[in-house]
């Protein structure tokens, strides 16, 4: 399939979406597709600790709340941009009406990122800022390297944690907290 760039010359969120599947895991950021690698399997082991959590604490609380792996969030349109966060967390009445639809237009409410070796100090900054101007409540990042994680919040405040913190919900899921050390196999 050869894709239909805009008057820039840049690609669209309906061009995107009709991309095929090339093995590599994709995001349109202003325009323009940007592929990286597969993650690793210590990334995939957090990602997967981190949802139990959320999905069983979710649950719990019986909270209109669900917790996804990596779908795509319109972020913007013009430039257009969709991220695909590690793991999300957005109200369901936000959930698409069918599985067919397509992306969730907007941030979700949490979004988690994972470091991975492929990504830059930049991209995840960049990432971050993405999210929240488009409306995110709330952004983790969660370092496997220096077993750590970042909270970011839309006032631009940032809170650096230590594997001896925990990680909190906020306003978004009170009560809510996961101690960093738990992510990490020991």
């Amino acid at each position: 399939m050869i894709a239909t760039l805009d008057e820039e010359g840049t690609m669209g969120v309906d061009e995107y979406a009709r991309l095929p599947d090339d093995g590599y895991r994709t995001e349109l950021v202003r325009g323009t597709v940007v592929r990286e690698p597969q993650p690793g399997l210590r990334h995939g082991d957090i990602q997967a600790r981190l949802a139990a959590v959320l999905v069983r604490w979710i649950d719990e609380h019986r909270l209109d709340l669900a917790c996804s792996g990596p779908i795509g969030f319109v972020l913007g349109r013009h430039p257009a941009t969709v991220r695909g966060p590690d793991l999300a967390v957005l109200a369901t009445r936000r959930f698409p009406a069918s599985d067919h639809a397509g992306f969730v237009e907007g941030a979700p409410d949490l979004a988690i990122e994972i470091v991975s070796p492929s990504n830059r100090a930049t991209d995840i900054r960049e990432r971050v800022a993405d999210f929240l101007e488009a409306g995110a409540r709330l952004v983790w990042v969660i370092d496997p390297d220096s077993r750590s994680a970042s909270v970011h919040e839309p006032d631009g405040s940032a809170r650096h944690l230590t594997s001896a913190d925990l990680l909190d919900g906020r306003d978004l899921m009170p009560g809510l907290r996961v101690p960093v050390a738990s992510l990490f196999r020991s």
